[in-house]
């Protein structure tokens, strides 16, 4: 088990990169899947939908197990004398855990050449999807947000689009998703934020890359 690496250190909650991976392999031999870097996008999901069903099947195990800091119930405890719903973890999930799990959902992405989304991540986790954009918007946010988490797969999906031009069979098609989902022009279409036309597969790389920088520097 040494040579094992830990998605989380979480002494409540020990996931194993190789448990997910595990479960690839398995998806792979049931559905008799040689390449999954070969597979189709919808494979690529099912095969999350998989894994959510043999680690995450109860998102339970991804709530946090300790009380949230500085929470009160005062209304609670005035009324029924009791100060144990004080010591409520309010429901709320793991955020250091999901973001973990998220790092390595983009990193299966990009070894097997597959879409990042907030949808796939939410296949793999089982979290719907409607609290993953709720993050986005810090709505209802009792603790640490999971903002990064929305961020990280946001960003993660452009870059997967971006980087699918160099090889994708229909290159038009992840255009056009990256100019309805995160403002690039497709050629002859103007975007009132962006007068650039972008009319190639290199404009397209090479905004991503001014986007990126623009983003160091601002952040």
């Amino acid at each position: 088990m040494a040579d094992l690496e830990r998605i989380t250190d979480d002494p409540d909650m020990t996931i194993y990169d190789t448990d997910i991976d595990m479960c690839i392999d398995l998806f792979c031999q049931k559905y008799h899947i040689e390449d999954m870097t070969k597979a189709p996008q919808n494979q690529w999901n099912a095969c999350l939908m998989f894994i959510c069903s043999k680690l995450f099947k109860n998102t339970g195990v991804l709530k946090d197990k300790t009380p949230l800091e500085g929470y009160i119930n005062t209304d609670y405890t005035t009324k029924y004398n009791n100060t144990n719903i004080s010591n409520s973890n309010c429901n709320r999930y793991n955020i250091e855990l999901l973001t973990a799990i998220c790092d390595y959902y983009i990193y299966l992405c990009s070894v097997y050449d597959k879409e990042v989304s907030i949808m796939g991540y939410s296949r793999l986790t089982g979290i719907n999807p409607d609290t993953i954009h709720d993050w986005g918007n810090e709505i209802n946010k009792l603790s640490r947000s999971g903002c990064d988490i929305y961020r990280k797969l946001n960003r993660g999906r452009e870059e997967s689009l971006v980087s699918k031009l160099t090889s994708n069979k229909n290159p038009v098609a992840v255009i056009a998703i990256l100019n309805k989902h995160f403002g690039y022009n497709m050629p002859g279409v103007k975007q009132a934020e962006n007068h650039n036309r972008i009319g190639t597969i290199d404009d397209i790389k090479q905004l991503m890359i001014e986007k990126n920088d623009n983003s160091d520097v601002t952040g």
